[in-house]
């Protein structure tokens, strides 16, 4: 029983360091074995410099949504709409300087008093499923109606990516019926430990209604909605003329990707250029284009917000 147990331990030791490690690995060589000659540099400028200041007035939309759903989530706690802004900019700070953002939590919670820090985990565990969740449904609608463009240059991806189609709609589908109907968190938390990440995150999911996750969810959606916008607007600025409807069922992929593929590195940097760079030439932009352009949304998105988020946590405790 001991060397069963042993063995149990290695192998998921091993899955854990693959998951974690490797799969970053393979994503940061295929970047690199793209450079041997197809990335066309001089195709890698602003033509349409209108787009990327759209991009650029989108952020504060972005980021005032979120604050949003943190204020909605912590009414108990009496914040104004003003101190949630801020506690998601320094979130977004302490998300950015840890792995796999795991500082943005406690980020936020910097101004929490005392007796409401553990309420203030819940909404934030909330406020993340809703997130992750709109991540998974639409990257799931995309894996169905990109089929339609699927082109002979990418078949071998597709047919590596394609059976993941139905753990990644299984997943979202019981996601999906346990956040909208919070009772049922209730039945799966019994079999699980109940102290662990997934029963604290199902303790959460039952501290609010169907009312209230509705609500958060279609805030999460309108923010998806936002920062993939602002994506296209990038590629627009490029000089993007393509079947928009696809570069978006793209974009979905490209953000499902990075969410689904763990990374230790900060801010995920590097994962989700990677998903661009095998997912966007297909339709028309050039490798070195979606390298940049994604990482100028991550510049617009994470960057700018973080360093935001940095002069307002430091400026706090200057005056404390």
């Amino acid at each position: 029983m001991h060397f069963k147990c042993s063995t149990l331990q290695l192998l998921k030791s091993i899955f854990r360091f693959s998951l974690r490690f490797v799969l970053p690995l393979v994503l940061v060589w295929l970047i690199f074995s793209r450079l041997n000659g197809d990335w066309n540099w001089n195709d890698a400028e602003i033509k349409r410099i209108h787009y990327l200041v759209l991009a650029v007035l989108l952020w504060p939309l972005n980021w005032f949504i979120e604050a949003l759903k943190w204020w909605l989530l912590t009414a108990h706690s009496l914040r104004s709409l003003k101190q949630c802004l801020i506690d998601v900019l320094v979130g977004q700070y302490f998300g950015l300087v840890t792995p796999n953002r795991l500082g943005e939590g406690p980020g936020r919670m910097n101004s929490s008093a005392p007796g409401s820090r553990s309420r203030d985990l819940f909404a934030f565990g909330n406020s993340s499923i809703a997130q992750l969740l709109t991540t998974l449904i639409a990257g799931s609608i995309a894996l169905v109606l990109v089929a339609s463009f699927v082109y002979p240059s990418e078949l071998f991806w597709w047919q590596v990516a394609l059976p993941l189609r139905w753990p990644v709609w299984t997943a979202t589908l019981i996601m999906l019926l346990f956040y909208i109907e919070p009772g049922w968190s209730h039945i799966l938390r019994e079999s699980v430990n109940q102290n662990g990440w997934l029963g604290k995150k199902l303790v959460g999911l039952q501290r609010y209604n169907r009312r209230e996750n509705g609500r958060t969810l279609f805030l999460s959606m309108a923010r998806y909605g936002v920062f993939s916008s602002q994506f296209l607007c990038v590629l627009l600025a490029f000089g993007f003329d393509g079947d928009t409807t696809e570069m978006l069922f793209r974009i979905a992929l490209v953000y499902l990707g990075s969410t689904i593929v763990p990374s230790f590195a900060l801010a995920e940097l590097g994962v989700r250029e990677s998903m661009a760079v095998m997912l966007l030439p297909a339709a028309g932009i050039d490798p070195a284009v979606a390298f940049i352009a994604t990482l100028l949304v991550w510049i617009i998105n994470i960057l700018l917000p973080s360093m935001a988020g940095m002069v307002l946590f430091f400026r706090s405790k200057r005056l404390s």
